[in-house]
């Protein structure tokens, strides 16, 4: 017997409930990876999105789409991982990999892992509808244990491993000698791989290498050591920081003190300035027993440091040179394209510096032999009482100095002294990892605005020195027009 057939009107409706439940899925599923993407981006947690769906059924109770929304922990962490992720991984490689890019690595200790992180960035240039533009993302992690030349080398290659590496122009990164070695690894085997092309080198990250400098300089006074001290007397001390205040009639307490940015601790300094007073009237009230002796070593450290009257004078010149910095750094903490600009201002930067303990006539006009400069032969400084150390330091030491002061005419000789030792290891250190050295550097001078103005025939000369250098390196075709 012929089966039973379907009217019409019930195969058409059929079509229709069909297509409106695949709408809803997908209106719902739309929903909640708009969900997954807020949660991500605003650094939620994945238990923060559980029961969520409950809270929607409530806030929109003729909503289809609410009906059906369902976002917990689980299925976050899901989508998330196995759906965006993905996605937004093989969209990055595929716009990566249209042109040129340079790679940005660092590594570090992840806490919580209790592993060495290694994580890379890509640099790259962009065209899309927002225009067009030099954009920086995140490429991935590799972990570690061991972080020899030989170890960052086959993690950095698991982690491009989808890139096309002959399109890579330069690598940015700090500067131990561990990433210089690797650099060398990585730059013979790009050569070995990619017919000899070379990856084009401009040094190690400027900004790493200043913060390193300033520090190596001001390590001789142990500066470290006492504004940490005044710091960790009264953090997370509730009792201590009660006294201080009901003896001082201050609530202003000493900032922290930042061991690998010593750049950016120009504000503790000033606060050190600032409450020194109520430090030296609490230390005071400490020894004669009206408030607790705090017994720890950071009370220690404050008590010695307070026994050296040139103290005030060395935070001030450590201010004053901070200070000098400070235009550089504001201007280079951004993403955007500044090597045009890296030559002039790092070299005027050095040069000022300089200034402050080098004789006029023994400085190089030109920057290829400021770099060469030997700041350490003490037969080029000027004498120690034309050193520039700043006019809080001269205020300073000009109170402490003369017939009733603290400090002797040989003290504060003695003190000019150190100060040219703190400028001359400061301007070593940057010297030694320099991106001056480089012509690359030197040549994208071409690049900046001012410089086309002002002086286009020489940036052309630039122009052309750089793309000889990119086509000995192998980086553009012999057959480049011009």
């Amino acid at each position: 017997m012929a089966g039973r057939r379907e009217p019409r009107w019930a195969s058409a409706g059929s079509m229709i409930i069909g297509s409106r439940m695949r709408n809803t899925r997908t209106t719902t599923l739309k929903a909640e990876m708009l969900w997954v993407l807020q949660t991500v981006s605003r650094h939620h947690s994945y238990t923060s999105n559980e029961d969520v769906s409950t809270v929607f059924k409530a806030m929109f109770p003729d909503s289809e789409c609410a009906k059906t929304f369902s976002c917990g922990e689980d299925k976050t962490c899901y989508l998330a991982r196995f759906g965006l992720a993905p996605y937004i991984k093989r969209e990055l490689l595929s716009s990566v990999n249209q042109g040129t890019f340079v790679i940005m690595f660092d590594e570090s200790m992840n806490r919580t892992t209790k592993n060495k992180q290694l994580d890379l960035h890509v640099r790259y240039w962009v065209n899309d509808e927002n225009g067009s533009r030099v954009q920086s993302r995140y490429l991935g992690s590799q972990y570690m244990g061991h972080s020899t030349a030989e170890d960052l080398l086959e993690k950095f290659k698991e982690c491009t491993k989808e890139l096309n590496l002959r399109n890579m122009l330069s690598l940015s990164m700090d500067g131990p000698s561990v990433n210089w070695k690797f650099v060398n690894l990585l730059q013979k085997e790009h050569a070995e791989q990619f017919a000899g092309t070379q990856i084009q080198i401009v040094g190690s990250c400027g900004l790493h290498t200043l913060h390193n400098a300033f520090k190596g300089g001001f390590e001789l006074w142990m500066v470290e050591k006492v504004l940490k001290a005044r710091h960790f007397l009264f953090h997370c001390a509730p009792a201590r920081r009660e006294d201080f205040t009901s003896a001082t009639a201050t609530s202003t307490f000493p900032l922290p003190f930042c061991g690998h940015r010593w750049l950016e601790n120009l504000p503790a300094v000033e606060r050190a300035l600032e409450v020194w007073p109520s430090i030296v009237k609490y230390v005071e009230l400490v020894k004669s027993k009206k408030v607790k002796n705090p017994g720890t070593s950071s009370f220690d450290s404050i008590c010695e440091a307070q026994m050296d009257p040139l103290l005030l004078a060395k935070f001030h010149f450590f201010m004053a040179i901070s200070r000098a910095f400070q235009p550089f750094l504001a201007k280079y903490q951004t993403d955007v394209p500044m090597m045009p600009f890296l030559w002039e201002d790092l070299e005027n930067l050095i040069r000022n510096l300089l200034k402050r303990f080098i004789k006029r006539d023994a400085l190089p006009l030109t920057p290829f032999k400021l770099v060469r400069l030997d700041v350490m032969d003490q037969k080029l400084w000027l004498s120690p009482k034309e050193v520039d150390i700043g006019m809080g330091a001269t205020a300073v030491i000009k109170e402490l100095s003369g017939a009733k002061g603290r400090v002797s005419d040989l003290g504060v000789l003695q003190f000019r002294k150190d100060c040219q030792v703190v400028l001359s290891n400061i301007c070593k250190k940057a010297l030694d990892k320099c991106p001056l050295k480089y012509s690359v550097v030197h040549n994208m001078m071409c690049l900046d605005p001012k410089k086309m103005h002002s002086k286009p025939d020489d940036c052309l000369e630039k122009i052309k020195a750089l793309i000889q250098k990119f086509v000995q390196d192998k980086v553009c075709r012999r057959d480049i027009s011009w």
